[in-house]
Order: C-alpha cells, then sequence, then structure tokens
C-alpha cells in the first residue's frame, strides 16, 4: 500500500510541478516580451537612404556611396518595424524621385512632414580627401534640442561599435534638416575614403552591426523620453 500511494503521489507531485512551471515559465515569458522598448512605443519613423540612381554620392575603389546607404538604411527599417514602430523609407530602390536630385530632395523633405511622422534618420556615407579620415559621425538639425538628444544617443552607439572613432556629433544646416519640421539627423557610416571604414562599410555582417547600432540608438531616445514625461 505503501508502494502504491508513494506512486500516486509522485505522479501528482510531478503533474503540479510541471504545471507551475509552465505557469512561471508563461509569466515570465510575458513579462520579457513586455518589457522589450519596442513594445512600449507607437512611433512612427523615416528612414531615409542617402542618395540613389543618377547620384551616386561619394565613391571609391568602384564603390557608390548610394549602395552603402541603402544597404545600411534597409537593415536599420528591419531592425526598427518591430512591435509598435512604424518605419517609412524614403527611397527603398536604386532610383531618385523623377530622376532629379532636386525634386528628390524636396519631395523626401515632403515625406517626413506629411507623413505625421516624429522623427526622420537620413544615412549617408562620408568621404575626403585625405584617406586618414574615419568613423562614424551624427549631424542633427540646428536649434533643436530633440534633434541633439537623438544624435546624441546614436552617436553613442556608433563608438560602441568603433571604439577608436574620436567623432563628435554637430550641428549642421543640411537641406533635409533645415526643411524638417520634426527631430532629424543625419548619420553618416563612416568614410568611404578610409580603407578600413571602406571594408567595413562593405561588408554585410559589418552593415547590419551598424544599422543595428543606429537603431538602439533610436530606441534609447524614445526611452530617455518615456522616462522625462510626467507621470
Amino acid at each position: 500500500m505503501k508502494i502504491i500511494w508513494f506512486k500516486a503521489f509522485s505522479t501528482s507531485t510531478l503533474a503540479s510541478f510541471f504545471f507551475i512551471f509552465f505557469l512561471l515559465s508563461s509569466m515570465i515569458n510575458f513579462v520579457v516580451q513586455s518589457n522589450q522598448p519596442q513594445s512600449k512605443l507607437e512611433r512612427k519613423i523615416i528612414v531615409d537612404a542617402g542618395h540613389g540612381g543618377i547620384d551616386a554620392g561619394a565613391n571609391r575603389k568602384g564603390v557608390l556611396e548610394k549602395d552603402i546607404n541603402l544597404a545600411i538604411a534597409k537593415n536599420l527599417a528591419n531592425f526598427l518595424n518591430r512591435g509598435s514602430l512604424e518605419i517609412i523609407m524614403t527611397r527603398t530602390e536604386d532610383k531618385l524621385y523623377n530622376d532629379d536630385r532636386n525634386q528628390d530632395i524636396i519631395n523626401r523633405v515632403k515625406i517626413a512632414n506629411e507623413s505625421g511622422a516624429e522623427l526622420l534618420i537620413s544615412i549617408h556615407t562620408n568621404s575626403f580627401p585625405s584617406s586618414t579620415s574615419f568613423g562614424g559621425q551624427t549631424f542633427y538639425k540646428p536649434n533643436s534640442e530633440e534633434s541633439k538628444k537623438l544624435a546624441s544617443a546614436i552617436q553613442e552607439k556608433l563608438i560602441e561599435i568603433q571604439p577608436e572613432n574620436y567623432r563628435k556629433i554637430k550641428s549642421a544646416p543640411y537641406y533635409i534638416l533645415r526643411k524638417s519640421k520634426i527631430p532629424a539627423v543625419i548619420v553618416e557610416v563612416g568614410f568611404i575614403s578610409n580603407p578600413e571604414d571602406r571594408e567595413r562599410l562593405t561588408d554585410q555582417e559589418e552593415q547590419q552591426k551598424i544599422a543595428r547600432g543606429i537603431g538602439e540608438g533610436v530606441i534609447n531616445y524614445f526611452n530617455q523620453k518615456l522616462k522625462e514625461t510626467p507621470n
């Protein structure tokens, strides 16, 4: 009788144990998911891949800026397009609006200002006559404190993935920054004129790493805004 009772008790105990384990696992999974930054954000973001089509941007050794910009912009959009973040890309192909540089930049600003988006992130690749300049750098809309905060959050992540990068954020009067009515930054992801940067910028894994860094900077910016919002 004792043996039978012991087996029954063990089966019941095991069943209870597995039930509790399943319940706790479900609760933990829910908490983890609910704590993901993206799940708290209901935001719309413009991701702009600089240049395109007839406008190749900077180039070195057969490498074109427009291709780097688009690859990283797509990776950034994929990273951010989760939860309740909505991403709008100004271009997803190698072309300009109406194949016209002037109409294209005007159209990009129009998208930013009429989409109801909260942020504009424009991806570019830097260049300099000397091959020694290197490192990603973030430029922000002049006289915009929110743009400056966004640039700072992104630049922090760019330095994390390239610790030797000494560059700091700067305000800049670029057209797309000046004319956008929302916080806006231009992220120069590196120097196409620098051999080491150029190798990084054309490597798919590095492109994903850079995009993820920019994306994490964006999320950190939004999370900081949530902390600053009065209850």
